[in-house]
């Protein structure tokens, strides 16, 4: 070979060196780390740790709402490939399996890949082995393809004894309500994601769920765990648990009154509240065709939250109540101060109204119209007194403003400011016309009276506990005094006499109990003054010797009558009968002192 020849070949080796030394050069120092970042992004999965969200209780511990762990099973499509059976010839002294091999030592194989762990794998999970095999491989294979979802961490143990290759979980919780529809207007319910959307789920919301964790592996091209420094594993922080006043057993014997109640009354909806005197503590919160927080979709938009705390209605007579109140308050009336009492009257400024039902002109006292529930006669008493004196009144028991209780959408019913009141409704807010309220609202006006004249706002929630285990009491504001204890307990006698053989609401008596309360009426009209049909309720104190529930009922629209005595007594009883029974109220030989009444 010539001398040119071989150093043109020498010169060509040195250039070809050259070139791959400044590849290398580029490759490792200037690409090198970017290459590196996407191999390692390649290789890394990173996991959520779904943080448990705290359970939603009765005030007895019963839950009302839990969050369970559930696994999401995947394949590696690639890695399961190296899965075999094996032929197994038998047990030996420990009940292990002993593997029968061939003579060069290696284990007989009766069926492997992913047709045979299809066939393993369909048992368990309740699924067709053909369509189970057909997720197990692909033409172009993945590293995790979902295979079962939601499963039992009992189903995921027997998947997992199987030792198949590439069979992976993916831990996720599940929010689950044992109860059904039982106190689902007050609980809510969350979407997939476990974020809460109405209800307690939704108000609570970032006291229950808690903090996620994050984990972070590498994983090998076979799908096998990579041990390097860069994993890592941050734990999930649980939410709070939340200790509600609500009592499951009666919460759900009020469901039922209220929904056999609808029913019968051909009532459009029917709510109940049972709430405890000097607590505020909400003991059932009831009302028809409640949400099932696990369907809430089977449910109309509509009544997928609270309406006993977003629909208002006219309270009707059981305003007269606070209207006569303030009249005794101020000093104007006493129980036993005499009226004239026609059937219809006419006021100084030309207004007339009637009475519900006809009858010749009486003398009645305060405590006689309040039984009788005499418009005629409330009027006439709601006339001593400054329209802006009763205004505040009204708004110290808390109506036309919020109770401030823990669930989303509440109300704050209307009461227009006096100065605002024309010539007749001035008289109409008397006997709760012309304003409306929520349940709620009514209901804390009569516990108000029952609790000697002091206001405590009505709440849901007794107590949080955080996943340490430390609780934190729910903390309810100092009462209102709103009446004073003498005009309180005045009240409450009135009452007593309402639910007396001379009073309007005689069926609301319970046998060894005495009982406090008024009936409600109000009409419904549509904008062109087309009746649309009436509210019916009763609120009820007991026992008024020694107060210790309030129960408001409210039908809505009933077909059968228009009278609370008539649509809402006959629930009051039941629910009252169910919270004898739930708190062990015992009953009193003691007999009511009553006002008298005329006639």
């Amino acid at each position: 070979m010539s001398s040119a020849r071989k150093n043109a070949i020498v010169a060509f080796i040195l250039v070809a060196l050259l070139i791959f030394a400044i590849r290398l050069v580029i490759v490792q120092v200037v690409e090198g780390p970017e290459l590196a970042a996407d191999a390692q992004l390649q290789r890394s999965r990173v996991y959520t740790i779904k943080a448990l969200r705290g359970d939603i209780l009765d005030s007895s511990g019963k839950q009302m709402a839990t969050t369970v762990k559930r696994y999401n099973i995947g394949v590696n499509q690639i890695k399961i490939n190296t899965y075999y059976e094996p032929v197994v010839k038998g047990k030996d002294r420990r009940g292990n399996e002993i593997v029968a091999r061939d003579k060069y030592g290696r284990p007989q194989v009766k069926a492997y890949g992913p047709a045979a762990a299809a066939q393993k794998l369909a048992k368990i999970l309740d699924k067709d082995p053909a369509e189970l095999g057909g997720k197990l491989t692909a033409e172009k294979p993945s590293t995790f393809v979902y295979i079962a979802k939601e499963v039992t961490p009992e189903v995921w143990r027997q998947v997992q004894e199987l030792g198949i290759p590439g069979i992976e979980p993916e831990e996720i919780t599940k929010r689950i309500y044992p109860n059904g529809n039982v106190a689902g207007n007050i609980i809510g319910f969350t979407n997939t994601d476990g974020t809460g959307l109405a209800g307690l789920e939704l108000s609570q919301d970032s006291r229950l769920s808690g903090v996620d964790g994050k984990a972070s592996t590498q994983i090998g091209r076979k799908g096998q765990v990579i041990p390097v420094e860069g994993n890592y594993r941050k734990e999930a922080v649980e939410g709070q648990s939340l200790q509600t006043s609500i009592s499951l057993d009666l919460q759900n014997s009020c469901q039922q009154t209220v929904a056999n109640t609808k029913a019968q009354m051909g009532a459009y909806s029917v709510m109940a509240e049972v709430e405890e005197v000097g607590t505020g503590r909400i003991l059932a919160l009831c009302e028809s065709d409640t949400v099932n927080p696990s369907k809430p979709t089977d449910s109309p938009e509509d009544l997928r939250g609270s309406r006993a705390v977003s629909t208002v209605y006219e309270p009707g007579s059981t305003m007269k109540v606070h209207t006569i109140g303030t009249a005794i308050q101020e000093g104007k009336v006493t129980p036993s101060s005499t009226f004239t009492v026609p059937a219809e009257i006419t006021m100084s400024n030309g207004q007339s109204f009637v009475d519900s039902h006809s009858h010749p002109t009486q003398n009645l006292t305060t405590a006689g119209i309040i039984a009788d529930s005499s418009n005629t006669g409330t009027v006439q008493i709601g006339d001593l007194v400054k329209d802006s004196q009763r205004y505040e009144k009204y708004r110290e028991l808390g109506f036309g403003q919020k109770t401030g209780v823990e669930l989303p959408g509440e109300s704050s019913g209307i009461m227009p400011n006096w100065e605002d009141w024309d010539g007749r409704q001035r008289y109409t807010t008397m006997f709760g016309q012309g304003v409306a309220a929520t349940l709620l609202q009514v209901s804390s006006g009569m516990a108000t009276v029952a609790n000697g004249g002091v206001r405590v706002a009505p709440h849901l929630i007794d107590s949080w506990t955080k996943p340490e285990g430390t609780v934190e009491k729910k903390q309810v504001k100092q009462g209102t005094r709103v009446y004073s204890q003498e005009t309180a307990r005045e009240l409450l006698t009135m009452m007593e006499g309402v639910v007396s053989e001379n009073g309007g609401a005689k069926n609301a008596q319970i046998e060894g109990y005495r009982v406090a309360g008024k009936t409600g009426t109000t009409q419904i009209l549509a904008p062109n003054g087309t009746q649309l049909g009436a509210d019916g309720s009763f609120s009820g104190i007991f026992p008024a010797n020694n107060p210790r529930v309030v129960i408001t009922v409210v039908v809505h629209r009933p077909r059968v009558s228009i009278f609370g005595s008539v649509v809402a007594v006959p629930a009051f009883k039941e629910i009252a009968n169910a919270t004898i029974r739930e708190l062990g109220i015992v009953p009193t030989s003691q007999p009511a002192q009553l006002y008298p009444m005329g006639g």
